[in-house]
C-alpha cells in the first residue's frame, strides 16, 4: 500500500469509530454505511480516471513518435529526390 491508500484507509476508519461511538441510531450507521461507500467510490473513479488519462497520454504519444518518422522518413525522400547525382571523380576514369 502506498502512503494516499494508507492515509484513506485511517481516515475512513477513524471516521467510522467515531461515528460508530456516537450513533444512538440505526439510520446515522446506515448514513455511515453510505457516506464510506461514496468515498470508496470516489476514490475508484479517481484510480480509473487516472489509470484512462495515461493510457490516453501513451496513445497520444504513440501517435506523435510515429508522426515524426513518417515526417523524417519524407523529408528523406524529399531531400534525396531534389539532390543531383554525384559526380565521377577522375580517379575513377
Amino acid at each position: 500500500m502506498n502512503s494516499h491508500e494508507i492515509d484513506f484507509v485511517y481516515d475512513l476508519s477513524r471516521e467510522k469509530l467515531h461515528f460508530l461511538r456516537h450513533s444512538e441510531k440505526d439510520g446515522e450507521r446506515e448514513d455511515l454505511r453510505k457516506k464510506i461507500m461514496l468515498k470508496c467510490m470516489k476514490r475508484k473513479s479517481l484510480d480509473l480516471m487516472r489509470i484512462e488519462d495515461a493510457q490516453s497520454f501513451q496513445k497520444i504519444m504513440v501517435l506523435l513518435k510515429n508522426y515524426v518518422k513518417q515526417h523524417r522518413k519524407r523529408q528523406r525522400q524529399e531531400d534525396s529526390d531534389e539532390a543531383p547525382p554525384p559526380k565521377k571523380s577522375r580517379l575513377s576514369e
